[in-house]
């Protein structure tokens, strides 16, 4: 059995320390045998004692380090809310496949806004977002994403004026050709 397939067998409960453990040493570049004490209490923690869930342990440690993008992937589809915090705290955006997930499966919750806003991605549905920032007074993440999409707006304006201005891009130009020259 491979260690994603062990994973898949088990709860999220009892993989999550580990995987986000190991999440942490790859974003971070901290090699394996570095950290082989913390290495040792998840097994210690996961195993309860048994030397086979010890095994299982060490092989997943070993393949969600080697494996950042399908340990990304993988907890997308278990998980998304989680593997969203995770990346907004250890600042790096999820590869495409899971921010795929992400997206598909979060739909409208709060790890989503905030996964949106602290990378600046825009949201489908961004009329329900702006609704919602607009008329509800508890819509704390909501008026923060409007107010970060507007201000990439403002900076992206303000870029783009100044390229016209030294003469690298012309003011008649329309946005789809400047896309295709960029």
């Amino acid at each position: 059995m491979t260690p994603l397939e062990t994973a898949k067998s088990r709860t999220l409960k009892e993989i999550s320390g580990v995987l986000r453990s190991c999440y942490s040493w790859r974003v971070r570049n901290v090699s394996l045998n570095h950290t082989e004490w913390t290495q040792s209490k998840h097994i210690n923690k996961y195993s309860k004692g048994d030397p086979h869930r010890a095994d299982e342990c060490s092989a997943l440690i070993q393949w969600a380090y080697c494996n950042l993008e399908e340990l990304e992937v993988y907890m997308a589809g278990r998980s998304p809310g989680t593997i969203a915090q995770w990346a907004v705290a250890h600042n790096r955006r999820l590869c495409l496949e899971a921010e795929r997930l992400v997206k598909d499966k979060a739909k409208d919750r709060a790890t989503l806004l905030d996964y949106c806003t602290h990378f600046g991605i825009v949201i489908e549905d961004l009329t329900k977002v702006t609704m919602k920032a607009a008329f509800d007074q508890e819509s704390r993440r909501e008026t923060a994403y409007i107010k970060k999409i507007e201000l990439t707006k403002k900076r992206t304006r303000e870029f783009l004026e100044q390229l016209v201005a030294i003469g690298h891009i012309d003011s008649g130009i329309t946005v789809g050709q400047l896309i295709e020259t960029l």
